[in-house]
């Protein structure tokens, strides 16, 4: 009977015992949870920081993409725009470079016995764009702005129909494109001149002159055969010259158009 009691006492020793370890073990589970519980709230608001730091840098970044968006655009405006300048400052380098023929004078050809463009040559810095200088007392004001008419290059050249070349050069085209372009400035200088500085021999041209500036053509530039002829001291311009111009139309130099029942042709 005593044995029994002692084996019912052990029995019930170890199982205090074990409900123990086992009350230590949750213990300990509950206190391992706590601590675990505040790194993680811990680490949680961390994230939460860095999350908001992300979002601001990256409205940082929006704005700054949106920025050098319009930017670019804009550059890439400049460059067409730049690009353009460039081709005009090409054409106004090359007709500066072919302005060393300075005199053009008309002469009767042998062959054909018709009037026809001969070149005098002589080299010199003159270039009609640039003003002469003032030879008039008092101030004279320049109204209008005037730019040579590009020479054809090469290759202009060489796509020309066969039946509008002839037996024409480049350098012959190009000489009567300074002729134009000296008969161009020398109208628009004589219209830039007030009027007290006008000489009477060109008085009746300055009047001329005035009233082409009118009308649907004001404030465009152009030239007639009757001032391209004056420039070569002729009464008309001949075949061949007519000719000229009609090159210098399919190039897109000149457009003719009509201004009182007269032929002008706009640069």
């Amino acid at each position: 009977m005593e044995i029994v009691k002692e084996t019912n006492n052990t029995v019930t020793i170890q199982s205090l015992c074990d409900k123990i370890v086992t009350l230590q073990l949750i213990v300990d589970f509950v206190s391992f949870g706590k601590h675990n519980r505040a790194e993680y709230h811990k680490l949680i608001k961390e994230i939460n920081h860095r999350k908001q730091l992300i979002a601001v840098d990256l409205l940082v970044v929006k704005k700054l993409l949106t920025k050098y968006c319009l930017l670019f655009d804009e550059l890439k405006s400049y460059e067409s725009v730049i690009k353009v300048q460039m081709k005009k400052l090409d054409e106004i380098a090359e007709s500066i470079q072919s302005h060393s023929l300075n005199s053009l004078v008309l002469s009767n050809s042998p062959r054909a016995g018709t009037p026809d463009l001969e070149v005098s040559v002589a080299f010199s810095d003159f270039t009609p764009t640039i003003p002469y200088q003032n030879k008039y007392k008092g101030k004279i004001t320049r109204k209008y702005l005037t730019f040579d008419i590009a020479p054809l290059s090469f290759e202009e050249f060489a796509s020309l129909p066969k039946y509008m070349v002839g037996r024409l050069t480049l350098e012959v085209v190009n000489n009567f494109i300074q002729v134009v372009s000296e008969a161009l400035f020398n109208k628009y200088e004589l219209l830039s001149k007030p009027s007290h500085a006008i000489k009477t021999t060109e008085m009746q041209l300055y009047r001329e002159y005035k009233q082409q500036q009118t009308g649907t053509f004001k404030g465009k530039q152009f030239v007639t055969e009757e001032d391209i002829a004056r420039e070569c001291n002729r009464p008309s311009l001949d075949k061949k010259a007519l000719n000229f111009l009609t090159i210098l139309r399919h190039t897109k130099r000149l457009v003719r158009s009509s201004l009182s029942g007269k032929s002008i042709y706009v640069v």
